[in-house]
């Protein structure tokens, strides 16, 4: 079918080349234009019964049917929006970069995806799609970038399902109606199936379910900001300890983790841990939305070696190292496990704003189980 749109259209650009005025030939994809070049730069166009090859001077770009929702001609020139398609097949893997003349390096290894770009341009979108049960995508971009997830499933075996490993914001797309799933190795030095060291900001109509089977669902080394969308997160374990020469540290094993700010203005998120549903280095605030977090482990207590002082394990559905501050939507918070905790701020908590309408704000927590109690250095701690 796709071949058959192709082949009049492209009739209509031999026809460009026989006239004295220069066209630009242009692809599209859910609207946005992904190639675009002069006719008089297009050395030739190959039809293989699956790609549309398009070459010109020293190089070339190879789009599969399935990638172009049409293709048309104009006099004049408009510039190519800053689009990347990647879609996932099984084993394999098919992109779509018509920025690799401006620097966005892109390799693959079977359905592992590696993105290189040092460059300047800003807010590139990487349109991800399709399905791999043994894959992932890397980026470490020096500008801030877009992920549109567009249905697209990934789980790797070796290490996180996406990873942005240098410090710029990523904004994640959840596009409209589509269903996406991300999940990470059971073992590893990962920090989560879906992790950006830079901010994280979510918005869209479309739903995102994230396994963490090692440490963290989502985790983010700076803030994450949550507008919109469907994101449901789990994360299977408990804590990940390690043992160093002062004692045994614990990291606790959380749904969604920030180094910084946890921002939640719209959307709903579902969030269930064995160690901490939500957790924030810095502070938690709530603008709206709706918020669903639990976790089911049971606490106790561990003995730090090369010391005589002694920690635990309890776990909690939200916890701020920071200050908390609820000024609208809904909260609800379920600990079942021994040991467990509702709501945890080691600064200020902050309910309601004064002359609020009260249907805005609904908080509600329920813990159960025994208490667990730790003791060393002088000082006893009780959590239940």
């Amino acid at each position: 079918m796709k071949r058959s749109i192709l082949l009049p259209l492209l009739l209509v650009f031999g026809i460009g080349l026989t006239n004295a005025q220069d066209y630009y030939l242009r692809t599209h994809r859910s609207g946005s234009i992904s190639f675009e070049k002069k006719t008089s730069d297009i050395d030739s166009i190959k039809l293989n019964g699956i790609t549309s090859v398009f070459n010109y001077g020293n190089d070339y770009l190879s789009i599969p049917y399935t990638q172009i929702d049409s293709i048309t001609f104009s006099t004049e020139s408009q510039t190519a929006s800053y689009d990347i398609y990647v879609t996932y097949n099984g084993n394999s893997v098919t992109v779509v970069n018509p920025l690799s003349a401006s620097g966005v390096s892109i390799t693959t290894d079977g359905a592992t995806v590696n993105v290189v770009y040092p460059g300047e341009i800003q807010d590139i979108v990487y349109h991800l799609s399709g399905n791999t049960s043994d894959g992932s995508f890397s980026i470490a971009s020096n500008k801030r970038f877009t992920l549109s997830l567009e249905g697209v499933s990934i789980t790797s075996s070796t290490n996180a399902a996406i990873l942005s490993s240098i410090d710029k914001k990523m904004t994640v797309i959840l596009a409209n109606g589509s269903s996406n799933y991300l999940k990470d190795c059971a073992s590893g030095s990962q920090k989560a199936a879906f992790y950006s060291k830079g901010q994280m900001v979510f918005n869209g109509s479309g739903s995102l379910t994230v396994d963490g089977m090692t440490k963290h669902a989502i985790s983010s080394g700076d803030w994450i900001e949550i507008d919109s969308g469907n994101i449901t997160v789990n994360a299977t374990g408990t804590y990940v300890s390690e043992t160093t020469t002062t004692g045994v540290e614990l990291s606790y094993c959380t749904g969604i983790k920030s180094d910084a700010d946890v921002m939640v203005t719209g959307g709903t998120v579902n969030a269930t841990a064995g160690g901490r549903a939500i957790s924030c280095d810095g502070n938690y605030t709530q603008n709206g939305g709706e918020v669903i977090a639990s976790t089911n482990a049971a606490g106790f207590t561990v003995i730090g070696t090369g010391t005589s002082c002694t920690d635990g394990f309890a776990a909690s559905c939200l916890k701020a190292d920071g200050n908390i501050v609820f000024n609208a939507g809904h909260f609800s918070g379920i600990s079942t496990g021994t040991g467990g905790r509702g709501i945890v701020a080691d600064g200020s908590f902050t309910m309601g704003t004064i002359g609020a309408v009260d249907s805005l704000l609904t908080v509600g927590v329920k813990t159960s189980g025994a208490t667990v109690t730790t003791s060393g250095n002088g000082t006893t701690t009780t959590a239940h």
